[in-house]
């Protein structure tokens, strides 16, 4: 298992590849990355796993077929919710949660 310290995404691509690599040996971006692959098997596709000595995945490796859909931001995208919306959205929640209660 690797460190959080020493966990890292890494995005390769060059200016004439249409694809990009995606190398992580982040547990939560692989576990992401695994959920956009069954999602999006035209888009995205893993395409290798390191394992350390005893097996245990410290590494896979992604190909983006169309590297136009990676994405910079220059900022946060705010939610704006209508008073509405609030209302049904705690409704939402408040009924999760009694659920969870039970």
């Amino acid at each position: 298992m690797v460190s959080t310290e020493e966990q890292e995404t890494v995005i390769q691509f060059n200016r004439n590849d249409k694809h990009a690599i995606i190398y992580t040996s982040d547990s939560t971006t692989m576990t992401k990355l695994d959920k956009i692959c069954a999602k999006a098997p035209e888009n995205y596709k893993l395409i290798s796993i390191d394992k350390d000595r005893d097996g245990k995945i410290v590494g896979k490796t992604y190909i983006l077929t169309d590297k136009k859909m990676l994405s910079f931001r220059a900022k946060k995208r705010e939610l704006i919710l209508t008073e509405e919306e609030k209302r049904k959205f705690v409704e939402r929640i408040s009924a999760r949660n009694q659920t969870f209660d039970e």
